[in-house]
């Protein structure tokens, strides 16, 4: 069953002109009728057979001791120059989306995105720029409290805020069943690598949140996916569409309970996974909150679609360490 829209959400999408059809709440196709034309052509790189794990405390740490974490976990994929080639456009989609502190584990920590940022940038990247479309608004003070709007600022990559219409393309959802078209960040279309940097943590209306859902910050909008007959598989052929080039679960702290926003509890997990295989990297997530990934319909219509790996039996996982 569809979860019912609430009061905020409904101004919220209103206020920026979303498409919801008050009153009725079930949405079979959406976006079908709209001219849909803009492409979506994401590098594909890395052997989606692999999922990275490292460990290595970075809290209260500095950039350095992000960075060496992140290098340890891209290591057996390749290294970040796997994916990221000189003079290309570069788009890092943390979680930035809510006006939490680090230590409230609602965002992915900013010494991991700053790290991260620097890089890409070390490895040739013409421009890189961070983007998140927030929940909270104003985006600007969400990037300030969550500390990444700093964090990309000392590594010179671009801070974005998702909040302009005129932004966006609508996209083709060539496979999808309930989402057919999207309205997608034009800094993603025209990108050459989208590196998916989530932050594990559960969620109340799919269970958990990781890669997939991440991608809904790249996206005008969102609303009416919660409207839908199924938000799981609006994720799910979204994820069809727009595949990132990698994905980086940060689970060195994780909210486990009152997601996707806290405050709630929190544990240190002190991880990190990386996959070229985006539902890899969510299965491997839900284990990290607890959770198994055949029980998480987002995850299950993604593995149904084929669009990646949910059977961690059948993943080579390579545990490495800072």
């Amino acid at each position: 069953m569809a979860r019912k829209i609430t009061r905020r959400e409904f101004f919220v999408a209103a206020a920026q002109g979303g498409a919801v059809l008050a009153g009725v709440g079930l949405v079979r196709w959406i976006g079908k009728g709209q001219a849909a034309a803009a492409p979506v052509s994401l590098k594909r790189r890395g052997d989606r057979e692999i999922l990275s794990v490292a460990r290595g405390n970075i809290i209260g740490k500095g950039v350095k001791d992000a960075e060496q974490l992140l290098r340890a976990c891209l290591e057996p994929l390749g290294g970040i120059e796997t994916f990221v080639k000189p003079r290309e456009r570069v788009v890092i989609k943390p979680c930035a989306s809510w006006m939490r502190t680090p230590e409230q584990a609602a965002n992915t920590n900013p010494l991991l995105v700053g790290a991260l940022a620097s890089l890409c940038l070390k490895a040739g990247a013409a421009k890189v720029i961070v983007l998140d479309h927030t929940c909270d608004t104003p985006s600007d003070l969400a990037f300030q409290i969550s500390g990444i709007s700093d964090a990309v600022r000392a590594a010179g990559a671009t801070m974005i805020s998702g909040h302009e219409a005129s932004a966006y393309e609508q996209v083709r959802i060539p496979r999808g069943s309930v989402l057919t078209s999207a309205g997608v960040h034009r800094a993603v279309i025209e990108a050459d690598v989208l590196i998916d940097v989530p932050a594990a943590k559960v969620h109340n209306a799919t269970g958990a949140t990781a890669g997939m859902k991440n991608l809904m910050g790249i996206v005008w909008n969102r609303v009416a996916w919660h409207m839908s007959l199924s938000l799981d598989q609006c994720i799910a052929d979204f994820a069809s569409a727009v595949t990132p080039t990698l994905t980086i679960v940060d689970a060195t702290r994780v909210l486990l309970t009152n997601g996707p926003k806290g405050p709630g509890r929190t544990k240190a997990l002190h991880t990190i996974a990386a996959s070229a295989d985006t539902v890899a990297a969510d299965s491997y997530a839900a284990t990290l909150l607890g959770l198994s990934p055949q029980r998480l319909g987002h995850i299950r219509a993604a593995a149904e679609m084929r669009l990646g790996q949910a059977d961690l039996k059948r993943v080579k996982i390579v545990h490495a360490s800072a």
